[in-house]
């Protein structure tokens, strides 16, 4: 799982989306060590699930690109996910009308 977590200080930064990074999370590693899941029942054929995190310890090793910057890479890879699933809400507004 990519994880966006705030790891500066908000009263360090200079704006609200400086000072979060991204850390990829094993969530087999970390299940049941400050991380929980709980499947969401959905009408169509959708797999939902609430993620719960307390404590949850990440390695340094975990951070991907620069600290501080994992605004810029989460909105990067956002754009495309926009259009799949702009696309994914069309086809399933066609199957259920």
């Amino acid at each position: 799982m990519l994880l966006l977590a705030r790891t500066t200080p908000l009263d360090e930064r200079m704006k609200k989306t400086d000072g979060l990074s991204v850390l990829l999370v094993d969530m087999r590693e970390a299940l049941g060590k400050g991380l929980t899941l709980r499947p969401i029942r959905t009408m169509m054929n959708h797999a939902t699930t609430e993620i719960f995190f307390d404590n949850l310890r990440v390695p340094a090793e975990s951070l991907i690109g620069e600290e501080g910057k994992g605004f810029r890479y989460i909105l990067s890879g956002m754009n495309a996910e926009r259009i799949l699933i702009a696309s994914e809400c069309i086809g399933d507004a066609k199957w259920l009308i």
